[in-house]
């Protein structure tokens, strides 16, 4: 049986399908030891917008002395429907390899539209 791929977006399509199941086998076993933006997530299912635990290199310590991420939250707030479905670390760990997968569909749309 033969597979034919016709078409840049299938093409497209096949290659992030591709890196996904590369990503998800790499990511098997392993978490990220930055999961600023999973505890965020964390938190915004307990209403609080500051980091509890140990404190980590780029947290701010705000006026009412909780912690603070510094970056942007838009990864966490992707996160938060995840959030009852395992660990934080393993939660951020997991949406980055989708969305370093799904990179691949416009990226080589955009190549092919400059060739």
């Amino acid at each position: 049986m033969r597979i034919e791929i016709r078409g840049d977006r299938a093409i497209a399509a096949a290659l992030a399908g591709l890196a996904l199941l590369l990503y998800l086998i790499l990511i098997t076993g392993h978490q990220t030891g930055f999961d600023y933006f999973g505890r965020l997530a964390h938190a915004m299912t307990q209403g609080r917008l500051w980091l509890d635990g140990a404190p980590l290199s780029e947290l701010d310590p705000g006026r009412d002395g909780h912690l603070y991420n510094v970056q942007p939250p838009l990864p966490a707030i992707l996160m938060v429907p995840l959030v009852p479905f395992g660990p934080p670390a393993k939660i951020e760990t997991f949406l980055c390899a989708v969305l370093g997968a799904a990179s691949a569909f416009p990226l080589f749309m955009a190549l092919r539209a400059l060739t």
